[in-house]
């Protein structure tokens, strides 16, 4: 009936009473094209991710704090057409990538961030929607290209909604229909401090931080320990000065000295904001702090 690239809409007649003919409301529906082809996109992140779970259905939970800055969520792009054969043509095709909620609503550019984060001078300068690799360009013979991207920040911050869905679109191209994400992806930071714990125990328990070590930075800093007595305490084992942890596990960029990730003093004891595999993160359910 119809053919690739024609375009229809549906005219709705409402008859108000049925003794009425001539009471009629009538409704037009936005103008509907018919498209051949479109571009599907393939969930690499199913099974090549390891922190990205399923939790039901087509629904996924990605840990956006694990493994690095440069973890990301992978997929596929394809150009297929109606019976879901592959397209390879001499086309030039430009795609742009775009992140929407579930319902298929835009996303904000930037993150939604809490006030105290906003105030805070760790306030990220990342969008929302990063980019991993720049958005895919079909040249000539190809019929699918990678694409990876972050979602800069946890879902619980966006209200009403249930996660997040990739939307690609053709910039010159009208043969193409848009293609979307049919996994939806919720953001959290990093698992539950219960399974982290775990997980240290697991790899052997406690990370101990050898006094030679932090031994440099006691005579660089010119810092002696307090004489106290802590022969009561069990499981000790060593006692700095604050200042010189921090220092210590901080570098003069704002970094973590073990992982990297930005931080600043007040987020450097917690671990939402270290590498999952980080040493820090693994040893903070045991750091005790006294006056």
């Amino acid at each position: 009936l119809f053919e690739g690239g024609d375009e229809f809409v549906l005219i709705i007649e409402v008859f108000q009473d049925s003794n009425h003919e001539d009471q009629v409301d009538t409704i037009q529906t936005l103008p509907i094209r018919c498209m051949e082809n479109a571009f599907v996109i393939e969930p690499k992140f199913v099974t090549n991710n390891p922190f990205i779970h399923r939790t039901h259905g087509k629904a996924f939970v990605w840990f956006n704090k694990s493994g690095g800055e440069n973890a990301s969520i992978d997929v596929t792009i394809h150009k297929r057409n109606s019976r879901g054969e592959e397209i390879i043509d001499q086309e030039i095709v430009s795609v742009q990538t775009e992140l929407v909620y579930t319902d298929l609503s835009p996303t904000p550019p930037m993150p939604l961030l809490p006030l105290k984060e906003r105030r805070s001078k760790c306030k990220s300068e990342n969008p929302l929607f990063r980019r991993m690799r720049s958005d895919p360009v079909f040249y000539q013979n190809e019929s699918s290209k990678d694409f990876s991207f972050r979602i800069e920040e946890v879902s619980k911050h966006h209200c009403n909604q249930n996660g997040f869905k990739l939307k690609v679109k053709s910039l010159d191209s009208n043969k193409y229909h848009p293609g979307f994400l049919a996994e939806s992806i919720i953001v959290k930071s990093k698992p539950k401090k219960d399974e982290q714990q775990t997980n240290a125990k697991s790899e052997g328990g406690l990370i101990e931080f050898e006094e030679n070590e932090l031994e440099p930075v006691k005579k660089k800093r010119k810092t002696s320990l307090a004489k106290k007595d802590f022969s009561e305490e069990e499981n000790l084992l060593a006692c700095v000065p604050y200042s010189v942890l921090v220092n210590t596990l901080l570098t003069e960029t704002r970094k973590c000295s073990f992982c990297g990730s930005p931080l600043c003093d007040e987020t450097i004891f917690s671990d939402s904001y270290h590498d999952k595999i980080c040493p820090v993160s693994r040893a903070l359910p045991f750091l005790h702090f006294s006056a």
